[in-house]
């Protein structure tokens, strides 16, 4: 979810972007995330952010933004 999340404060939209922006910056993300299996692909990252209620997003994302712009 880390990787997503920064990929999308990017400006990445689609799964696949996504998938691209994390694969290029691999070993910068493992300096911080444990990544057993790699970056997920853009079926993966479909599929969570799929099962996630949009209210659960809505407060990941507004939390990111305040952390990130210091309010």
């Amino acid at each position: 979810m880390a990787t997503a999340i920064c990929a999308m404060m990017c400006g990445f939209d689609t799964w696949s972007e996504i998938t691209l922006f994390a694969q290029e910056r691999e070993p910068w993300f493992r300096r911080w995330l444990r990544l057993p299996g790699g970056i997920p692909s853009h079926d993966t990252f479909n599929r969570i952010f799929a099962t996630l209620p949009p209210a659960s997003l809505k407060s990941i994302f507004s939390s990111v933004d305040r952390r990130h712009h210091g309010r």
